[in-house]
């Protein structure tokens, strides 16, 4: 018999490939293609064009004769949204080459069929307009992005939301549908969080959900295991003075990419504007 715990913190690691809106199951998805050694001079198709999409054509543009990324949505790009929606700075290369005609093809537009041709490929595309292309590849790789592994959680009672299938969380990454189920690691942002101005959290990303972890520790500490974390009283006519203060000493290090769901040090503002 297993033991009994007041409390599970929920890290779930590497994520499965969503499914595609058509059958790829001869297709490998990204985390199942072989060394890239293995497409030296070939005709690459690549199905997504998010992160995954574009580090894999990152990889691939010393080794692949041809490159090509389509799906449905325009690309978009961190450093236009400044955000953490869209194509991470490092893997923009590819989107550069197919700006300057430097044998990679962005297209947007919907997979309708992905069938064998002999070694290799064919693929039949359709854009928003209703023109079919269709493409030859010696290659098909499916980056068609991830959903959560929660195994048997929502049989539970997890609740989760999205194509990504995360699960829905209060402003303390606990499930909000099964309480005691905590969250930690990049599916942190199934929390809401603010939702200020159209900018989401930094949760997907290392500075974002290793900061949601420390928070996470010492709310389990206090409310779980009644472990009060020392909390130096402020008169009010100092706090403006005091977060001033603070804000300034962070700004000194511009190298350091702070979470925006909150100040660091802070607790999820959620958790006491919505009081």
């Amino acid at each position: 018999m297993a033991p009994a715990s007041r409390c599970v913190t929920v890290a779930a690691g590497n994520p499965r490939g969503k499914r595609a809106r058509i059958s790829l199951e001869q297709v490998p998805h990204c985390g199942e293609f072989p060394p890239v050694e293995t497409y030296k001079d070939r005709r690459v198709f690549i199905i997504g064009k998010q992160n995954s999409g574009f580090e894999i054509a990152t990889g691939l543009l010393p080794w692949a004769r041809q490159l090509v990324l389509a799906s449905p949505s325009p690309t978009k790009l961190s450093v236009n949204t400044r955000t953490l929606v869209g194509v991470r700075a490092r893997y923009v290369q590819p989107y550069e080459d197919a700006a300057l005609a430097g044998g990679v093809i962005i297209l947007d537009t919907t997979i309708e069929d992905v069938a064998r041709l002999g070694a290799g490929y064919r693929v039949r595309t359709k854009n928003v307009a209703g023109r079919e292309l269709t493409l030859e590849a010696d290659d098909v790789i499916a980056a068609t992005g991830f959903t959560t592994p929660l195994r048997d959680l929502p049989a539970m009672g997890v609740a989760t939301f999205g194509q990504s299938r995360l699960p829905a969380q209060t402003p303390f990454w606990e499930s909000a549908t099964v309480p005691g189920i905590f969250f930690a690691g990049t599916i942190t942002q199934g929390s809401a969080g603010l939702k200020k101005h159209g900018v989401p959290s930094n949760s997907g990303a290392v500075q974002g959900y290793r900061y949601n972890a420390r928070v996470l520790a010492r709310h389990l500490a206090e409310v779980t295991f009644g472990r009060p974390q020392p909390r130096p009283p402020l008169e009010a006519r100092k706090v403006v003075g005091y977060l001033l203060s603070e804000w300034r000493r962070r700004r000194r290090h511009p190298g350091i990419e702070r979470p925006r769901r909150s100040l660091s040090g802070r607790l999820p503002p959620p958790r006491w504007i919505d009081r």
